[in-house]
């Protein structure tokens, strides 16, 4: 459901069923981290890498964060929302958390909820963080979040290209209106 690169060169793979994948460069070294390794569940929808090496994973439970380069069993924070995430964005600093309790914010330790509402999926694009609701494309700088585009189909996701600055909609922007 998600990849990510790591440092060293190998990529995490989350899954639907079968957790989560650290594949080497080469392909030919796999570790699997599952429940049995405390992941709390076995589908991973989101995955994303802070600025300290920490892979955060977003499950249909938890939000989780692990040492990839260990082999030390996952942190979990049981202050983290215990709602779905749906997507994670690492940032400078900050992690931000799409979930279905609302847009949150975590920064030293400290989680904050700056929207309330079913929120898909956040991507980092420069100093600004893009987020979608049902029928709305918002967008957060800093601790201010504002809807900036309204949508027909209430299902709206983001993706962004591997090295691209680019962010691609589920739907045309036709479809969308701009919010004044």
């Amino acid at each position: 459901t998600s990849s990510c690169s790591l440092p060293d060169g190998r990529i995490a793979i989350g899954s639907l069923t079968g957790g989560l994948a650290l594949v080497s460069a080469d392909g030919e070294g796999v570790r699997i981290v599952d429940r049995a390794s405390g992941l709390p569940s076995q589908s991973v929808f989101n995955l994303s890498l802070d600025e300290h090496g920490a892979l955060w994973c977003a499950t249909p439970t938890h939000v989780t964060t692990f040492n990839p380069n260990s082999d030390s069993k996952l942190w979990r924070d049981e202050t983290m929302p215990l709602a779905s995430a749906n997507s994670i964005a690492a940032t400078q600093g900050s992690v931000w958390l799409a979930t279905s309790e609302g847009l949150f914010k975590v920064e030293e330790s400290r989680v904050r909820r700056l929207a309330l509402g079913y929120y898909h999926d956040v991507l980092e694009f420069g100093e600004t963080i893009v987020a979608t609701a049902p029928g709305t494309i918002d967008t957060t700088r800093g601790e201010e979040t504002a809807t900036v585009y309204k949508c027909k189909d209430d299902i709206v996701h983001l993706w962004r290209p591997a090295h691209s600055n680019a962010l691609i909609l589920s739907q045309p922007m036709s479809l969308c209106e701009a919010v004044k």
